[in-house]
C-alpha cells in the first residue's frame, strides 16, 4: 500500500527560502528595464529636436543641412 501514504511536501523548498534571491533578481531586472526605458525616452526626445525626417523618411540633421 505504497500509494496510501500521504505525499511528503518537505521535498519542495519553502517559498521564503529563495524569496530574497528572487527579489534581488527581479529588482535588478526591473532596474535594467527602467534604465533602458529612460535612455530610449531621452534619445527619442533629443532625437526629435536634433534630427528631422525628409520626405523619403531618411534621417538628417538640420545642422548638416545646406541652406
Amino acid at each position: 500500500m505504497e500509494s496510501a501514504r500521504p505525499i511528503h511536501r518537505e521535498s519542495s523548498p519553502p517559498i521564503t527560502h529563495g524569496g530574497k534571491k528572487w527579489l534581488r533578481i527581479s529588482a535588478a531586472i526591473f532596474g535594467m528595464l527602467l534604465s533602458v526605458v529612460l535612455a530610449v525616452a531621452i534619445v527619442m526626445q533629443e532625437g526629435h529636436r536634433l534630427w528631422n525626417r525628409d520626405s523619403h523618411g531618411h534621417l538628417y540633421s538640420p545642422l548638416l543641412r545646406k541652406k
